[in-house]
């Protein structure tokens, strides 16, 4: 049916030299951009399933976008499940967000896509939509299901974990953890690597340390190793 728009922004100072986001959403996508130092900017769109317009904004607005937090964290979310309760309404919030560059992210995400980009490190667990991280300074810890993940410039460890999904990391400072279950898996340019893989094959190139591979069912390429190469498959 008709689908209607409305936006909503707000915005937090924060001192924290290296402060902490945590943003919680579910049915719609989440993105989060290096931005101005000192402040986290958000902008939510409402997506509200409705056959007219005056009936989506009366609903939207009650939805409320919630960026709440002195210091650190810093939590960004709705109110989805107090506004959705008893409602028969179907309606999506994808949240747009600025940090600072030296935030730490905890993203949680169930329907929807998630995109950071140029943080200093990232805690992601999505469901049922793609991901796309690039130029995290330090660590990534990213657990997915149900969509293909895309990693790139990590300067850290990257560890990530996939169900029904393919999997695509280059260049990765640290050493890289695979744990792919039910995708196809490409590491190029990564430090040591663990990659325990099933039903779907691997392609790893250039690889600045070890290599193991634990595989059931997948097939595996390997080229440009520097150190060790022990493969089970």
């Amino acid at each position: 049916g008709p689908s209607w728009s409305f936006e909503r922004t707000a915005e937090r100072a924060i001192g924290e030299a290296a402060p902490r986001l945590e943003v919680r959403n579910a049915f719609g996508d989440v993105r989060v951009t290096a931005g101005a130092p000192g402040v986290v900017k958000v902008r939510m769109r409402t997506v509200v399933f409705l056959p007219t317009e005056e009936k989506a904004r009366a609903f939207a607005d009650r939805v409320e976008l919630r960026l709440s937090g002195e210091g650190s964290p810093v939590r960004v979310g709705t109110n989805r499940e107090e506004v959705g309760r008893g409602q028969d309404v179907g309606f999506e919030t994808h949240l747009e967000i600025e940090a600072p560059a030296e935030a730490r992210v905890d993203v949680r995400n169930e329907h929807g896509r998630v995109d950071l980009a140029g943080l200093a490190a990232a805690e992601l667990v999505s469901s049922f939509g793609g991901v796309s991280v690039e130029r995290i300074a330090g660590r990534l810890k990213l657990e997915s299901r149900h969509g293909e993940v895309r990693a790139s410039g990590i300067g850290g460890d990257a560890e990530i974990r996939s169900r029904h999904g393919a999997v695509d990391v280059s260049d990765v400072a640290g050493a890289a953890k695979l744990d792919v279950e039910h995708g196809e898996v490409a590491a190029r340019r990564t430090g040591a690597l663990e990659v325990s893989v099933q039903h779907g094959g691997l392609s790893a190139e250039t690889v600045g340390g070890d290599l193991a591979v634990r595989g059931g069912h997948s097939g595996v390429r390997a080229s440009d190793v520097v150190g060790r190469a022990e493969v089970e498959t």
